[in-house]
């Protein structure tokens, strides 16, 4: 239940470590490494995970809108009740398990990403 926003922990090494109900928007974690972490319920709103590995990982019920995930190496990241719209570099997100509530705002995110138009 701890307020970070805009917290700096890039080059940061977090192990082990469970964050509930917290407030983590606008956290620069670039080029951090994150094993075995839990964000269960966490307001990431614009978190930048640019270059990150993420090993163990997992996303519940956090809102990640407008997350940066460019160049993030993620293995075994799962990502369930998430808010994604506006996620950057979603394609970073390969190899991840995803809930189906999760299927549509990140298919806009790879849409965009790939440059692909949606025309009705």
């Amino acid at each position: 239940n701890c307020r970070m926003n805009g917290v700096i922990l890039s080059d940061a090494r977090v192990r082990h470590v469970r964050f509930v109900d917290c407030r983590l928007e606008e956290a620069n974690l670039r080029f951090s490494r994150l094993e075995n972490v839990v964000f269960e319920d966490c307001a990431l709103g614009g978190a930048d995970l640019t270059g990150a590995t993420l090993e163990s990982v997992t996303f519940d019920r956090c809102d990640l809108r407008r997350a940066e995930l460019h160049q993030a190496t993620m293995t075994s990241t799962r990502v369930a009740g998430c808010e994604l719209e506006g996620l950057r570099g979603a394609t970073r997100l390969a190899g991840s398990t995803i809930t189906s509530g999760e299927l549509m705002p990140l298919a806009l995110s790879l849409l965009a990403e790939l440059r692909i138009s949606l025309e009705d």
